[in-house]
């Protein structure tokens, strides 16, 4: 009985134990669940913590460009604007000075800075949201007085026009006039001359018929009527001198043949008018212009050819000089600096000029031919220019030869 009390007791203890340790188990069981759900746990903790991260960086970079964008946008805004504002200014200062200018004005600069004007306006038509109000306000202004001014040049034009058209009438008439009263004159004249050869053609026949009877009387006398045989006569023609090669003549009939690389010219309301070499040849009338693009004649050249002597010099006037309006001087370029070269020498001399209206003699003398000749060619080359400040075109108003 007391073996079967232990059997038993023992027996409970091994129930025990075995359930302590399932007990046991099962506690490391849970523990080690717990502990992966908590490394699982920490592992999505860290994941969010990094996508917070990069969705915070993403936000940042955003904000950035975007900041970035605003101030790229601001800046063209300005840049435009300023833009804007420069041509604004430009065409207002233009406008103020064709607006002074009163009576004087061009009505092709008024029409040009109008046409300048409205292309602006069309390809800015939104000028007020940049904060120009003031500028295109008094550009508006300006533009209403611009017009006015250019329809009462036109009206005055017209009316010149008209005056012109007058005198070109009354003179044509008169020049009809004239050559009817010539030819009047003339067919008189020539009425006259035939009666007077018809009054010469009786009177030489009124003296045949009297010598004829004078004659007749004569014979009655038996007297032979000698007839005397002149004597031929060797007529000898002086020997002519024999003209030299070249013959000196005064220097006020010397010309020169004037050629170019090119020439301009433009047609205007007025006519056409043609700016070519044969101008250098008269003081103060059309100048003479190449048809340059864009570097202002340079490398453009004049070819003169002519009879000359070894004191050939070039009187030079600069520019363009049109006593009625001076201010073209300024506007168009002038010659700094050519190269004349004459072919029969192969010589070459290099002349720098002071921008001036006045006269300047080009002493050639070094590179022509000392023995004179019915023909000189010299190459007028231009090397560097004045800029005009408003033309690029290119101007010389003469080039004559001078023997002073």
């Amino acid at each position: 009985m007391e073996d079967l009390k232990n059997s038993f007791g023992s027996g409970q203890s091994i129930i025990e134990k075995l359930r302590n340790a399932k007990l046991e188990q099962e506690k490391k069981i849970a523990e080690e669940k717990a502990r992966a759900e908590a490394e699982i746990q920490r592992k999505l903790e860290e994941q969010a913590e990094m996508q917070r991260k990069a969705e915070e960086e993403v936000r940042r970079k955003a904000l950035a460009e975007e900041e970035a964008r605003k101030q790229k946008a601001a800046e063209e805004e300005r840049i435009v604007n300023q833009q804007l504002e420069d041509s604004l200014n430009s065409i207002l200062s233009k406008m103020k000075q064709f607006l002074e200018k009163g009576d004087d004005a061009n009505p092709y600069d008024i029409e040009w800075c109008r046409n300048e004007y409205r292309i602006f306006k069309g390809q800015n038509p939104v000028v007020e949201s940049f904060g120009l109000y003031s500028q295109a306000e008094q550009t508006d202004e300006n533009l209403k007085k611009l017009e006015k001014k250019l329809k009462e040049l036109i009206e005055l034009n017209n009316i010149k026009k008209d005056e012109l058209k007058k005198r070109m009438v009354n003179r044509i008439i008169i020049i009809i006039l004239l050559i009817f009263v010539s030819f009047i004159f003339y067919l008189y004249l020539k009425k006259r001359s035939a009666t007077n050869r018809i009054v010469d053609k009786n009177q030489n026949h009124e003296k045949i018929v009297d010598d004829y009877n004078l004659e007749k009387n004569d014979s009655a006398r038996d007297e032979p009527y000698i007839v005397e045989e002149k004597k031929a006569i060797d007529i000898v023609e002086p020997q002519k001198e024999a003209k030299p090669a070249y013959v000196h003549q005064s220097h006020d009939n010397y010309t020169f043949d004037y050629s170019s690389s090119s020439y301009f010219y433009e047609t205007l309301n007025s006519g056409t008018y043609y700016y070519v070499a044969d101008n250098l040849k008269k003081i103060g009338g059309l100048p003479w212009v190449p048809k340059a693009n864009g570097y202002s004649g340079v490398g453009e050249y004049i070819d003169l050819s002519g009879p000359y002597d070894e004191h050939l010099k070039l009187e030079f006037r600069n520019g363009f000089q049109n006593p009625e309006h001076p201010d073209y001087y300024e506007k168009n370029c002038r010659v700094k600096k050519l190269l004349v070269t004459c072919s029969q020498t192969g010589k070459s001399k290099s002349f720098e000029l002071p921008d001036t209206k006045s006269r300047q003699i080009l002493d050639v003398r070094s590179i022509i031919p000392q023995e004179p000749s019915e023909k000189l060619n010299l190459r007028i080359e231009i090397q560097s220019v004045y800029k005009g400040n408003k033309y690029d075109d290119l101007c010389i108003d003469s080039i004559i030869p001078n023997f002073e």
